[in-house]
């Protein structure tokens, strides 16, 4: 990959953040004779801004290339003024997954050892107050809970309510009202996924004044994908008018 900006941390490590990536041109195309899966940027931190900043193949569309790829658990991100050309997906956000590792009582756990989330948080963070857990199972929502707090010494996240855990048990976390998210006025052109917005997202989640354009892509199936809460406001889509293409 080019640049990753983590927040997932491992014990007593703390996450990155307050983090500009700007300028830079991203030539990812393959050396090899065999691709592999790469990323250009990936920011997984808060307070990261993302702008004027070039990532394209050279030739024909690369399927395994990630151009931007955006993680739940980050807040306060500006994304802007990309060209993002001939990836396989150019702009993805992802689901933050946690899993339990100690169970101590019916509304404190520790996180298990080696998944990098949720994160430690510092001592003048939000330490996850009021963040919301999906409980999965099965890959499928099995219930809900709320975050009371997270104690940076102990590293226990304590819960609101109570809840039969078990170890093992897998979540996603996501914050509350606002994620503060705004990815505009980026240019997207030649990718088989141009958006694909596949997170929890928040009230305070845009994706505002895009160019997404077909391109020379083909079998592009949706130029814009969106599993959760995102505002769409004033983005510019054309192109997608192959059999069985829709625009969102």
């Amino acid at each position: 990959s080019g640049i990753e900006v983590n927040g997932g941390t491992e014990s007593n490590d703390l996450p990155a953040s307050n983090t500009t990536i700007t300028g830079n041109i991203f030539d990812m195309t393959a050396v090899d004779d065999e691709p592999c899966a790469r990323t250009a940027i990936d920011v997984s931190a808060s307070d990261v801004i993302v702008g004027d900043n070039q990532v394209y193949v050279r030739g024909v569309c690369d399927p395994l290339l990630v151009g931007i790829k955006l993680q739940d658990g980050a807040m306060n991100l500006n994304v802007h003024d990309n060209l993002l050309k001939s990836c396989g997906t150019a702009i993805t956000t992802q689901r933050n997954q946690g899993r339990i590792g100690k169970v101590l009582d019916s509304v404190t756990f520790l996180r298990k050892e080696g998944l990098l989330f949720p994160a430690l948080e510092r001592r003048d963070s939000h330490r996850y107050r009021g963040w919301n857990i999906v409980w999965l199972k099965n890959g499928k929502a099995d219930g809900a809970s709320v975050i009371d707090c997270f104690d940076p010494e102990t590293c226990c996240f304590k819960l609101r309510e109570r809840r039969d855990m078990k170890v093992d048990d897998v979540f996603d976390v996501f914050p509350p009202a606002g994620a503060n998210w705004n990815i505009h006025n980026n240019t997207i052109t030649g990718c088989l996924m141009p958006v694909k917005l596949d997170s929890y997202g928040s009230e305070s989640s845009l994706l505002t004044d895009n160019i997404i354009t077909r391109g020379a892509a083909t079998g592009v199936k949706t130029a814009v994908e969106v599993h959760g809460i995102f505002k769409l406001i004033d983005n510019h889509v054309s192109g997608f008018d192959e059999e069985s293409s829709a625009a969102l």
